[in-house]
């Protein structure tokens, strides 16, 4: 299963963006995304940045994600 996931912007080497994604840093692909600068959030899935977000939305979401992720996490101990 693919999922679109929220990640910061660290750095920009020509077209391609580098992220932080679960506390790692994950090369993309900024081919489908116009105007955007280091610090922006992005989706990206797949190695492809998808749209650019506004930060108080990413933020938000990733928020309920990590919420999601420790429901998990304490359901299966």
């Amino acid at each position: 299963m693919c999922r679109s996931v929220p990640a910061r912007l660290l750095r920009i080497d020509g077209m391609t963006g580098f992220v932080e994604a679960d506390g790692a840093e994950q090369a993309v692909s900024l081919l489908a995304v116009a105007d955007v600068t280091v610090g922006d959030y992005v989706y990206y899935q797949a190695g492809l940045a998808l749209a650019k977000l506004d930060p108080d939305e990413a933020r938000e979401i990733l928020a309920i994600l990590a919420e999601i992720e420790q429901a998990i996490l304490e359901d299966t101990t």
